[in-house]
């Protein structure tokens, strides 16, 4: 429900509407110009709750903002009146007769009408220009307050040069300071100069500061919690909404593309040669709603949109081969695993745009799935009829977009396979026979002895096969040599074990673990 004028029924939809007056004078003068009995009858709460619109008053009683002066009431009520914008005369005398107008504003009365004309006078403005130009035309009291305004002005003046100067020495001392420092160290330095006497509401960083604290928080979420603490830093909640704003979608991305192509144009071509590392993960069946894209996220998205749960994500990375960098480059949505035709046509796709941006894949990186299997599979295969076509001999590669790429399948995964079928499997290598019940024997009698342990490395996790994690890749740090120099250093401790030589091939098996095969004594992954 919208106020409506009491006179002709606008509401404020089509005009300004006004309130009646609350002095008792100025109500008693719109009163007598409205005329209406139902009004005169009206208590003061009904007539607080009127209104009146703008066109029922002359522009002269109107400011520049649309407001009323303080002597303002109602003139015009008929068409011609709103039209023209000029009361009529009988409205004049009304009001005249219900104004305090003294008689000199008045003109000659007219006998022929029998009522008075009026002409409405305009006080003169006053002048805005100066009455006094020079300074002995002060009164002393005024030149003593001229001379305290000037002084002022000076001061204020001179402290606004000195600020200007403070500021620009402290920016010079800054920049001799760390000049010799890393670019991100020393904007991160003077982010801590500029903002820490600012309150913490009242911060305000650049986009350049926040992906320095972006790419902090992507390294160790835990420790920017702890830097937070101690150092001006963006929130978490800042750094998110900054990234949510970010234009990122399932499947290849020329933003991210173009981007790289960007980066790698002054690099030296050994920089350029990477490899293509994919892999799928486990995802929760969830539905999201993205209010910046006014979308919803949850279902499965490859190559297309269906209408079906995504519970698998199917991720694409790039490592360098010969220098120490990554990027993540594709991501997709899928419900299960993989099909191996999906998944060809997808590689496919991927290492053409790695070719296009300008890097050199000499690489794919995999685990043993197998719909990886048969995607890679399909692509020798394909490979190798190209080469015979072509008179060339077949050498186990692929060839996509004109570069040659080789396999190879995750060591730490190999290890954990291989580690997984010793379980419930012998292993015969060169006519002897391993069986995981020798190593079972040796922990325990090595947890059974009275002295102290040889293994301690080792728990129930990495022999005991209900306790043993399969599917966890760092539970792998079962060291052969330790187990063959616990057996050279107490042959009197394991003589059923000493007496056959059958098991020499358990103990080998037993060394290849991640960290022996890198040469370095850490049980972490190797990345290439």
């Amino acid at each position: 429900m919208y106020y409506e004028c009491c006179v002709c029924k606008k509401t404020r939809q089509d005009a300004i509407l006004h309130h009646f007056p609350c002095t008792e004078k100025r109500l008693t003068k719109w009163l007598k110009c409205l005329n209406r009995d139902d009004l005169k009858k009206a208590s003061p709460e009904q007539i607080s709750k009127l209104f009146v619109c703008q066109k029922h008053f002359e522009k002269r009683f109107i400011t520049s903002k649309s407001r009323l002066i303080g002597k303002a009431y109602p003139t015009l009520f008929t068409e011609d009146e709103i039209s023209s914008g000029i009361a009529s005369l009988q409205n004049t005398v009304t009001q005249v007769g219900a104004s305090d107008v003294a008689s000199g504003g008045l003109d000659v009365s007219s006998h022929a009408t029998g009522y008075h004309k009026v002409r409405h006078m305009k006080a003169p403005k006053p002048s805005r220009k100066r009455l006094i130009r020079k300074l002995k035309d002060l009164t002393p009291t005024s030149r003593i307050v001229y001379k305290e305004y000037i002084k002022a002005k000076r001061q204020t003046d001179f402290l606004r040069r000195a600020k200007r100067a403070l500021k620009f020495s402290k920016d010079k001392s800054f920049e001799k300071l760390a000049q010799n420092m890393n670019p991100f160290a020393k904007r991160i330095m003077k982010m801590q100069i500029t903002l820490c006497k600012k309150k913490k509401k009242g911060r305000r960083f650049t986009n350049e500061e926040k992906l320095i604290a972006l790419s902090i928080m992507k390294q160790s979420p835990k420790c920017y919690r702890f830097l937070h603490k101690i150092f001006v830093l963006p929130s978490r909640s800042t750094l998110n909404k900054m990234v949510a704003k970010l234009k990122v979608e399932t499947g290849i991305s020329p933003q991210v593309f173009a981007l790289i192509k960007k980066e790698v144009a002054t690099w030296d071509e050994k920089k350029k040669m990477c490899s293509v590392v994919f892999d799928e993960m486990s995802l929760e069946a969830a539905l999201t709603y993205d209010k910046n894209k006014d979308s919803i996220n949850g279902f499965v998205e490859l190559n297309e949109k269906k209408n079906e749960f995504a519970d698998h994500a199917l991720v694409f990375m790039l490592r360098g081969a010969v220098y120490k960098w990554q990027q993540p480059v594709a991501f997709y949505y899928c419900q299960g695993a993989t099909s191996g035709m999906q998944l060809k046509s997808i590689l496919k796709d991927v290492i053409s745009a790695v070719v296009e941006c300008g890097l050199k894949p000499i690489a794919v990186i995999c685990d043993q799935g197998s719909a990886f299997q048969s995607a890679i599979k399909s692509l020798r295969d394909d490979t190798k009829r190209d080469q015979i076509l072509a008179n060339q001999e077949p050498d186990d590669t692929i060839t996509i977009s004109g570069a040659n790429l080789s396999i190879i399948y995750d060591p730490s995964h190999l290890i954990k396979g291989i580690r997984n079928n010793f379980l419930n499997k012998d292993i015969i290598i060169d006519g002897e026979i391993s069986k995981w019940r020798d190593i079972m024997d040796v922990y325990e009698t090595d947890c059974n002895h009275t002295e102290a342990r040889l293994l301690h490395k080792l728990n129930d996790q990495h022999v005991i096969p209900d306790k043993i994690k399969k599917m966890k890749v760092k539970i792998l740090p079962l060291r052969g040599e330790n187990v063959t120099k616990s057996l050279q250093q107490r042959p009197h401790t394991y003589p059923h074990l000493r007496a056959n030589n059958k098991n020499a091939a358990g103990w080998g098996t037993a060394q290849t673990t991640p960290g022996d095969q890198r040469g370095s004594g850490t049980a972490r992954p190797p990345h290439l």
